[in-house]
């Protein structure tokens, strides 16, 4: 049962790897989430947290104005997780840089709206 529950694991993992690599970055970002809840102990954690704040970072640059918002939010509060998580992770770096330019656009964005 290990065994067949570890093939069903990396196999989660390659197909939201795959959405991600296909640039289908909402797809992604639920695929890793789906993959997280499925797999909680997961060995890919770390990589799969981080992969979700790059798509999510992705998604939310590449949206529709009306949508920024509440997809630069999704970013902000998936690097919180992950850092809380990962505070010693190889990928905190690029995680922290996707997380300030949310921050930034997010602080834009509300300008604006004033």
């Amino acid at each position: 049962i290990k065994e067949l529950r570890g093939k069903l694991e990396k196999k989660s993992y390659e197909q939201a790897k795959l959405y991600y690599k296909m640039e289908q970055y909402n797809s992604a970002v639920i695929a890793f989430q789906n993959t997280l809840d499925k797999f909680p102990d997961t060995d890919y954690r770390e990589e799969l947290m981080y992969l979700k704040v790059k798509a999510g970072y992705l998604l939310a640059d590449n949206s529709v104005p009306k949508k920024k918002e509440e997809r630069f939010t999704n970013v902000i509060e998936s690097y919180r997780i992950f850092a809380n998580y990962f505070s010693e992770s190889k990928y905190l770096k690029s995680a922290t840089k996707y997380f300030e330019d949310s921050e930034k656009q997010l602080n834009k964005l509300t300008e604006n709206k004033q």
